[in-house]
């Protein structure tokens, strides 16, 4: 058996997990014994050793990387080498971790995989960086090791191909799939392996790809995977559909406005060139409009976020649990996942989604004396809601009594707590999935285990709906409507 280097192994699972709340909650999904040896101010690295030598001493080791390259295939991809001792071959002694049925990229193109694609496992080196030329060459087929991965629809394939020759002509590694995938039951899985293996999101905005599925899918995923997404605004879209405003609020862009511009070319290249040097969105495209989200970016929602330093819990409390959080999943792993609706129809259930999340998380800060009772909710009520209130931006009702807010206040706590609970295990099995490709669909337990989650989210969300109705007099019916969709 191979000899592992707990310190290697430990250093992986903090840049795997660098949030505290993150790595805990990660540790009661798959090592619920864990977190009570924790001590109270243990360091993140002590309590990464705390589980590393855990599962040393019950030999679950196995288990622990299996989960984590599970979680971050391409920070995994970067370890692996050095997760065992110098006197130990790794290559011939480590256990197979990405070779269960469980977590292994497919060995063969599924029949929406090109021919000609190797496996989406091919080996960890990554391929040589395209060589600087006048004229770029095609893509590669197999995006694994690029370090920027572009999303596109293909009816903007035109200024895609000029935006991926200026990038490789300047010597970056690039990567797009320039077939048509709309059509697609499944992703390719060389499209899922890039996303993963990528360092950089180059997000391609337009009409077009705004309503495309395996766009927001694409989105999804590097957002899971905590990849830096970059968009571009190839052609205006107003507005953006709730679920990508709401995924990207806040995150600066550039604007071509239709046309390919040699100064929003280099301005592209610039901020990616940072991107990859270490820097956050924020710092590479300072000085660039951001995505605005209603409810999220405006001065409303601003002033309930938590001042630095003040996150961490009372004694004796649990922490908040976030309703904008949920409701980005609801919209995203759940509605933009149903083939029942159309772009529209996700859309509309999505404006009455963002509503109602955010509703409840304007009612936790009135809770929390971070707004004003009289201050109506920072998103306009629905126009196909049923309300009692003629207001555009509704209150509390003046019926609602101080008990009963607290009672609604620990029911919504609770709710949203499920659902985020429900929606990492979801998470995880959309991940699953992706990885798997075409052998997916022939996964039955997995289908089954991915719609029990799905249906226990909306079961969750109609609840708080029938909430948000007791405390706003608002009726909005995309809950229910959801629920209908599903298997």
């Amino acid at each position: 058996m191979p000899e592992y280097d707990t310190g290697a192994v430990r250093r992986l699972l903090v840049e795997v997990f660098p949030d505290e709340e993150e790595f805990g909650l990660f540790c009661e999904d798959y090592f619920p014994e864990v977190p009570g040896k924790f001590a109270e101010g243990m360091s993140l690295q002590r309590k990464a050793q705390t589980l590393t030598q855990h599962c040393v001493q019950n030999g679950l080791l196995d288990k622990l990387l299996l989960v984590v390259e599970r979680t971050n295939r391409s920070k995994y991809q970067e370890y692996k080498d050095i997760l065992f001792l110098p006197d130990v071959s790794p290559a011939s002694s480590a256990p197979a971790l990405t070779q269960t049925s469980e977590s292994k990229t497919v060995d063969a193109p599924s029949s929406t995989t090109r021919a000609a694609e190797p496996a989406a496992s091919a080996p960890s080196a990554p391929p040589a960086s395209p060589v600087p030329t006048n004229g770029a060459a095609e893509p590669a087929a197999e995006p694994q090791g690029q370090d920027i991965f572009i999303s596109y629809s293909t009816k903007n394939l035109d200024f895609v191909q000029q935006l991926y020759q200026k990038l490789t002509s300047r010597g970056l590694s690039v990567w797009f799939d320039k077939q048509s995938i709309e059509g697609a039951t499944q992703w390719r899985e060389s499209i899922v392996t890039g996303i993963m293996n990528c360092k950089v999101f180059l997000l391609v905005l337009s009409p077009e790809s705004a309503a495309s599925d395996n766009v927001r899918k694409e989105i999804d995923l590097a957002e899971h995977h905590k990849k830096k997404i970059f968009p571009l605004m190839w052609r205006d879209v107003k507005p953006l559909p709730p679920s990508i405003q709401y995924q990207l609020a806040g995150t600066q862009y550039i604007s071509f406005d239709g046309t390919p511009s040699e100064e929003n070319f280099d301005k592209v290249f610039h901020v990616v060139n940072r991107l990859l040097g270490g820097s956050a969105v924020a710092e590479a495209a300072a000085g660039e409009q951001a995505i605005q989200a209603a409810g999220i970016t405006d001065k409303a929602a601003a002033s309930s976020a938590p001042t630095p330093g003040s996150g961490r819990p009372r004694r004796g409390t649990a922490p908040e649990v976030s309703a904008i959080a949920a409701g980005i999943g609801v919209m995203t792993k759940v509605v933009d996942r149903i083939e029942g609706f159309t772009p529209p129809e996700k859309d509309a259930n999505n404006t009455e989604l963002k509503w109602l999340f955010v509703a409840a998380d304007h009612f936790l800060n009135i809770r929390r004396g971070e707004a004003q009772r009289t201050v109506g909710v920072p998103v306009d009520t629905p126009p196909e809601a049923e309300t009692t209130q003629p207001a555009k931006n509704v209150t509390l009702l003046a019926s609602l009594d101080d008990f009963s807010m607290q009672m609604i206040e620990s029911q919504i706590q609770g709710i949203i707590k499920q659902i985020n609970i429900y929606m990492r295990n979801l998470a995880f099995e959309l991940d699953k999935q992706a990885q798997l490709g075409g052998q997916a669909g022939s996964n039955i337990a997995l289908k089954n285990s991915i719609d029990a989650q799905q249906k226990a989210i909306i079961e969750r969300t109609q609840e708080l709906a029938n909430l948000m109705q007791q405390i706003y007099g608002v009726k909005v019916y995309a809950p229910d409507i959801v629920a209908e969709k599903l298997p």
